[in-house]
This record gives structure tokens, C-alpha cells and sequence, in this order.
């Protein structure tokens, strides 16, 4: 149907918009801008907080490796004593 004027009348369910600004989107904008800039800014000291741990661990690891340096020694050390004692066994097995 058409109005008076000539123009199409309106349905009242068909979305519109008005030209307007509401203080509350304007208001609601400006502190979503506000938090997210907090939060990025923030986040070089969250990401340091978590990686502090970490360094004490490669230093915790460093430690146990210089502590640990010599095994491979004794392991090889104890590789040949343990063959030196069984042939020695053997023999004595074989005298019996």
C-alpha cells in the first residue's frame, strides 16, 4: 500500500536505523577499547611470569649435567670390572 505522498508505507518489522548515536554504545566502545589496551599491555609481565620457571629449570638442568659430567666414566669403569669379575668367575667355575 502506498501513503498519501505516494511512498510505500513501512513495514514495522523491517529492520531500520537511526542516524543517532546512543551515550551507551559510545560509553560501552570506549571501555572495551580502554580494557583490551590494559590487557595488551599487560602481557609482556604475564608471558615473563611464566617463563621464569623455566629458566630456573635450564639452570636446574645444567646443574644436574655438570654434576652428572663424570657417570659416563664410572659407567665404563664399572662395564669393565663387571667383564673382568665374570671371566674370573668362569674360570673359577671351570677349575671346580
Amino acid at each position: 500500500m502506498n501513503t498519501p505522498s505516494g511512498r510505500p508505507e513501512k513495514d514495522d518489522n523491517s529492520w531500520h536505523f537511526k542516524k543517532t548515536i546512543d551515550v551507551g554504545h559510545v560509553t560501552t566502545t570506549v571501555i572495551l577499547a580502554l580494557a583490551a589496551f590494559w590487557w595488551f599491555a599487560n602481557l609482556d609481565k604475564r608471558v615473563a611470569l611464566l617463563e621464569a620457571p623455566h629458566e630456573e629449570m635450564r639452570q636446574d638442568i645444567k646443574d644436574i649435567k655438570i654434576l652428572l659430567g663424570p657417570l659416563p666414566m664410572f659407567m665404563a669403569t664399572k662395564n669393565t670390572t663387571d667383564t673382568e669379575q665374570d671371566r674370573k668367575i668362569s674360570v673359577l667355575e671351570q677349575r671346580e
